[in-house]
């Protein structure tokens, strides 16, 4: 057999077959599906204040104005592009005596960097400031034109932080 008849029969046999093949490709079936995914980051906000030694024993019996830092605090936020820092107080910035709420004593507070001067006090009924630092320190400054009345004066300051 001469290789061209050898060829011709081959590609004669091998012709349906490659055909057979060919279509079965064209018929094959394909499928895609996407499948989104993500998550989402709750906000974390949250303030933890250390009060100092000096904040329960202020220095009371003193006449003119004392400078006391009361607090050391750390804001936490996983936003922090900076925070909110509000503060209220109980008494609207009175130290009053627990036993005769007429007599009290007027302060104001400040906040600073970390270890920071203070010197921007202000009352503390409005009290509203922007922290950029995680770590602030809470000065309190009172003011006594005389020795007060004796008793046992206090006040509640609430610390209230929310994200910018």
């Amino acid at each position: 057999m001469s290789l061209q008849r050898f060829l011709i029969a081959s590609s004669l046999i091998l012709s349906p077959l490659a055909a057979i093949g060919f279509q079965s490709a064209a018929f094959a079936g394909t499928d895609s599906t996407n499948i989104i995914i993500g998550g989402t980051v709750a906000p974390v906000i949250d303030i933890e204040a250390s009060a100092t030694a000096d904040a329960a024993q202020l220095p009371l019996s003193t006449a003119g104005q004392q400078t006391v830092k009361i607090a050391d605090l750390t804001l936490n936020s996983n936003n922090f592009s900076g925070v909110t820092l509000t503060l209220s107080s109980t008494n609207g910035g009175l130290l009053v005596d627990s036993n005769d709420p007429e007599n009290a004593v007027y302060y104001e507070v400040d906040l600073t960097g970390n270890d920071g001067q203070p010197g921007a006090f202000r009352a503390l009924n409005a009290f509203s400031q922007s922290v950029g630092s995680p770590q602030t320190d809470l000065y309190i400054r009172i003011s006594n034109p005389n020795v007060p009345k004796q008793g046992n004066y206090s006040d509640t300051i609430t610390l209230t932080v929310t994200d910018n």
